[in-house]
C-alpha cells in the first residue's frame, strides 16, 4: 500500500515538474513583453503621447476598421479556396465565423491553442477530415510567409537607401537566402523530398536513439509535415489556376496591410511617406515571427517604433499607432469570443478536442 502511494506521489510530482517546465517558456515570453512595454513607455514623452489620443480623427478610425474588415474577408476567401482544393466545401459565412473565433484564441486567450489550430479543428470536424483541413491552413500560412519573404527582399527597392540600414538589409538577405533554399529544394525535386521524409520513420529503429523522446517527437513532426506537404503538392499539381488566385489574394492581403498601417497613422496625424512605409513594413512583419514574446505584445510595438524612427516618425506617434492596431485586434477578438460563447452552427462541441488538436 505504501509502495503504491509512493508511486502515485512520485507520478504527481513528475507531472507537476513537467507542467512547470511547460509554463516557464510562457512566463519568459510574458516577461519579455513586459520589458518591451516598460522600455517603450519609459522613452516617450507622456504628455505628447496622451495628447495624440485626445485629437484622434473619428473618420479615419472608421476607415481603419473598414480596412481590417477587408483584410479578414480576403484571408477568409483565400482559406475557402484552399479548402475547396482539398475537397472541403463549406459556406463563407461559416468560415468567417470560425476565422473570427481563431482571432479570439490567437489574440485574447493565453493558451497553447492558437487560431490556426482552432480553424483546422473546427473545419476538420465539420468536414470529417482533420488532415485535409490542416493542409488548407498549412498552405494558407505557407503562401503568406512565402509572399512576405519576397516582399522583405524586394520592398526596400521603393526606398533603395534603406538597404544601408542593417535592420532592413539583414531581413532582406535572410529572405533571399530562404527563397533560394526553397527554390533549390523545388529544383531538386519534390518527389525526392517526399520520399526522404517518408523514410523518416526508419529513424525510430535506431536503438536507444530512436526510442528517445526527442527522436520520437521529431519523427512525429516530420511524418505529419510529410503528410501535409504530400497533399499540398498534389493540390498544386491538380489546379494551378486556383493557386494563382491564391497568390493574388495573398498580394491583396499585403496591400491591405500597408493601407491598414497607413490609415492607423492617419488617425493620429500625418503619416510617413507611403513608399517609405511600404519599404519597411515587410521587415517589421518578419520581426513579428520571432517567438520571444507573448502574442507579439511589446515586440510588435517596439518594431513599429524602431523602424518608423528611421523614417523620421516620432516614437510617440508610432507607439500610438501600434497600440491602435493592437486595440483593433482586441475588438476583433472580442467578436470572436462572443461567437465562440454562442457556439451556434459550428458543427462540433465548442471545447472538446481543442486541447488534443493543439498537441
Amino acid at each position: 500500500m505504501e509502495l503504491c502511494l509512493g508511486k502515485v506521489a512520485g507520478a504527481g510530482e513528475a507531472h507537476e515538474r513537467t507542467g512547470m517546465k511547460k509554463k516557464w517558456p510562457k512566463i519568459a515570453r510574458w516577461g519579455v513583453s513586459l520589458l518591451f512595454l516598460v522600455f517603450l513607455f519609459g522613452t516617450i514623452q507622456k504628455g505628447e503621447f496622451l495628447h495624440l489620443f485626445e485629437d484622434m480623427r473619428p473618420q479615419f478610425v472608421l476607415a481603419s476598421f473598414g480596412i481590417s474588415a477587408l483584410m479578414i474577408l480576403t484571408s477568409c476567401a483565400k482559406w475557402q479556396l484552399l479548402l475547396d482544393l482539398q475537397g472541403i466545401h463549406l459556406s463563407f459565412a461559416y468560415l468567417l465565423k470560425i476565422y473570427l473565433i481563431g482571432y479570439y484564441f490567437s489574440n485574447l486567450l493565453p493558451s497553447a491553442v492558437g487560431g490556426d489550430v482552432v480553424r483546422s479543428y473546427y473545419t476538420g470536424a465539420k468536414a470529417g477530415c482533420q488532415t485535409r483541413a490542416a493542409v488548407a491552413v498549412f498552405l494558407e500560412r505557407f503562401t503568406g510567409i512565402l509572399f512576405l519573404l519576397i516582399l522583405a527582399a524586394a520592398a526596400p527597392l521603393f526606398e533603395f537607401r534603406l538597404y544601408r540600414h542593417p535592420a532592413v538589409l539583414l531581413p532582406a538577405l535572410i529572405s533571399i537566402g530562404i527563397l533560394l533554399a526553397l527554390a533549390g529544394l523545388w529544383w531538386f525535386g519534390m518527389s525526392r523530398i517526399l520520399a526522404f521524409l517518408g523514410r523518416f520513420k526508419e529513424f525510430s529503429r535506431l536503438g536507444w536513439i530512436g526510442r528517445s523522446p526527442l527522436c520520437q517527437r521529431l519523427t512525429k513532426v516530420v511524418v505529419g509535415f510529410h503528410r501535409r506537404l504530400s497533399l499540398a503538392s498534389q493540390a498544386l499539381r491538380t489546379d494551378r489556376k486556383r493557386f494563382a488566385v491564391v497568390f493574388l489574394l495573398t498580394a491583396l492581403f499585403y496591400g491591405l496591410t500597408w493601407l491598414n498601417v497607413y490609415s492607423a497613422f492617419l488617425v493620429f496625424g500625418d503619416p510617413p511617406g507611403f513608399t517609405s512605409m511600404c519599404a519597411v513594413i515587410p521587415a517589421i512583419m518578419l520581426v513579428f515571427l520571432l517567438p520571444i514574446s507573448a502574442g507579439n505584445i511589446g515586440l510588435a510595438e517596439g518594431a513599429y517604433v524602431y523602424y518608423f524612427r528611421m523614417l523620421g516618425i516620432h516614437p510617440e506617434i508610432s507607439l500610438a499607432m501600434s497600440l491602435f492596431i493592437r486595440f483593433k485586434l482586441i475588438v476583433i477578438g472580442v467578436v470572436g469570443f462572443l461567437l465562440y460563447m454562442r457556439g451556434e452552427g459550428m458543427g462540433c462541441p465548442a471545447t472538446e478536442g481543442l486541447t488534443v488538436a493543439a498537441k
